[in-house]
């Protein structure tokens, strides 16, 4: 897009705004200045503050070329963190006389101000993952700080596992450590403000650690010790469990009570990893599948044992005659209790063989059963007293 940019001139691009804010504030060290002097510089920067929040704006209302802008703001974003950090430095110092420290100062707030100007109008443009500002980053560890007894507290009096808390705290305390992006500001800035909350005010009707998970799957919170947790938490859940059904059940719960959570768009606590719910799903999927995997193999390994046992039979050097007689004996004189005598039947003629026929048909041992002939009873009886003679002489 064609248009004017600020000393007048026509550009095909948007303009860099600081190159003379930048000049005038470097100029103080190059001179020094009695009072009227600062107040005369301070003027000239307002100024100039003011000049580039227009063109910002206007910047903001004209341009059409997506890329184009995230440069422009981007590009000013950084410059702007630049000389913040400049300042922060000079504020620092101790020897400055007091006109040129409260200049300091001043002129601090007022670039502070055009940041704030850009993150505000240029919200999808920032640069995420910029450093922020010296003076920023200090005060909101500070923030932190005080915030984190108060959350040590309410973790302990809502009986939060330790595991749990641990992270949580853990993940505050590393913010301490390296530089802090504006993008790590506002996400842990969002999440506790509903953390706190939560744990005050978690209605009695749902557990507080049920409820705080949901709140981690919705803030997408996937730093790694986050989902090792989660995942060490899924196995204490299995432990408890009998059977690899029950714990196939218990994890297809649970996949659908992560998986019906929302997660609020755009945000995450670590942007260079799969979302939290994505590590979950597959951690979770694996665990099922190895179950399933392990009940598929004993189902076939019971079945193999259930079909070695239907197929097994006694075989008996008995004629059917003789094996229908011998079983008669046995429930008539109770010795056989049961009272169903069409399954005993059915029973002897699946699971016995004789010695001239391998499979006895139900037929034929029921015929014998109900008509016995005398020659039947004698060769029965006659083994019956080889039984008794074989009990004597052993």
């Amino acid at each position: 897009m064609v248009r004017k940019a600020r000393n007048g001139n026509t550009t095909a691009s948007a303009g860099y705004e600081l190159r003379k804010l930048e000049s005038l504030i470097l100029q103080e060290q190059r001179t020094p200045k009695e009072k009227k002097g600062w107040h005369k510089l301070h003027l000239l920067i307002r100024k100039e503050v003011d000049a580039i929040a227009k063109a910002f704006l206007d910047q903001a209302t004209r341009s059409e070329n997506e890329r184009q802008l995230e440069r422009y703001v981007q590009c000013h974003q950084q410059r702007l963190i630049v000389l913040l950090d400049h300042l922060s430095q000079q504020l620092e110092d101790t020897s400055p006389p007091k006109e040129q420290q409260k200049f300091f100062e001043t002129v601090y707030l007022q670039l502070e101000s055009l940041l704030q100007l850009l993150h505000e109008n240029f919200t999808s443009y920032i640069n995420g993952q910029a450093k922020l500002p010296t003076r920023m980053a200090t005060l909101f560890l500070a923030e932190i700080k005080n915030k984190e007894d108060g959350l040590k507290h309410l973790l302990l009096q809502k009986n939060i596992s330790e595991s749990l808390a641990a992270v949580l705290l853990n993940l505050l305390r590393k913010l301490e450590h390296g530089s802090i992006s504006y993008r790590s500001v506002q996400y842990m800035q969002e999440f506790l403000s509903e953390l706190v909350p939560l744990l005050k005010e978690t209605e009695e009707n749902t557990t507080t650690e049920e409820a705080l998970h949901n709140l981690i799957y919705t803030f997408n919170l996937n730093a790694t010790s986050m989902v090792t947790y989660f995942s060490q938490h899924v196995q204490s859940m299995l432990n408890t469990l009998l059977t690899t059904h029950q714990r196939i059940e218990k994890l297809s719960y649970y996949l659908k009570t992560v998986n019906q959570v929302s997660a609020k768009p755009g945000l995450q606590f670590n942007p260079f990893s799969p979302s939290l719910k994505d590590q979950l799903n597959q951690y979770v999927r694996e665990e099922i599948l190895y179950h399933e995997k392990v009940e598929a193999i004993t189902c076939s390994i019971s079945k193999t044992e259930v079909d070695a046992e239907a197929t097994f039979k006694i075989m008996l050097q008995l004629s059917v005659s003789q094996v229908a007689y011998l079983f008669r004996l046995l429930v008539e004189t109770r010795i056989i209790a049961n009272q169903n005598l069409t399954q005993l039947l059915q029973f002897l003629s699946v699971h016995m063989t004789t010695k001239k026929s391998e499979a006895l048909s139900y037929g034929s041992i029921r015929s014998k059963y109900y008509h016995v002939e005398n020659g039947t009873k004698e060769s029965v009886k006659e083994m019956l007293l080889g039984l008794i003679r074989h009990m004597d002489n052993h």
